[in-house]
């Protein structure tokens, strides 16, 4: 009975310490300024990830394409920018781009965000393409999540 109500006790404590933890977590950051998009990003990704998206987030605002959808693929696009002279092929359903940067940080570009914005979709940055890497979750909860899934 002892070796059970110790069991117990420590399996108490784990779970307390567990929830300090996430309590007090570092890396969550808030800002009034930030619109719902970017808020949620904030609590989703690191810094840095924050950081890179954002300033792709500021761009797509700024600058204008010419938009064109590829032929029976309606996910499909491609933009040709008249500042820069670049074009650029861009998928919304794997949210992917053939830009440099979507290519190397596998984060939304300027491209992606400007074609969710101009779609009115419901969020302009889309969460679930955020890879593994860049979030803040917690490499516990995820085993956790995968193993309740079994």
């Amino acid at each position: 009975m002892d070796v059970c109500i110790d069991h117990i006790l420590f399996l108490q404590q784990s779970a307390e310490d567990q929830y300090t933890a996430k309590v007090k977590r570092v890396g969550f950051r808030y800002n009034q300024n930030y619109d719902e998009g970017m808020c949620m990003l904030a609590k989703l990704a690191t810094h840095h990830a924050y950081n890179l998206v954002e300033e792709q987030y500021l761009v797509s605002g700024e600058e204008t394409y010419d938009t064109t959808t590829v032929e029976n693929t309606p996910a499909f696009f491609t933009l040709a920018s008249a500042k820069s002279g670049g074009q650029y092929a861009v998928n919304l359903t794997e949210h992917t781009c053939s830009c440099a940067f979507n290519q190397t940080m596998l984060l939304s570009c300027r491209h992606i965000l400007y074609l969710r914005l101009n779609a009115n979709m419901r969020s302009i940055i889309p969460y679930e393409a955020i890879p593994g890497r860049w979030l803040l979750a917690d490499e516990d909860e995820e085993v956790v999540v995968s193993i309740e899934n079994t």
